[in-house]
């Protein structure tokens, strides 16, 4: 494995953004109705 000494990889600086901004609702989401009890669960998209 290289050392790549103190400097962060852009690959890790991608992924973290990617992770920060998981789950943001303003990034998409579903709204999920239970056909049952009328229940709602919102479920923002992992982009």
């Amino acid at each position: 494995m290289k050392n790549h000494g103190r400097r962060i990889r852009p690959v890790v600086k991608k992924e973290v953004a990617k992770f920060e901004s998981c789950g943001d609702i303003q990034k998409g989401y579903r709204l999920f109705v239970c056909e049952g009890c009328r229940d709602t669960k919102w479920v923002a998209f992992a982009k």
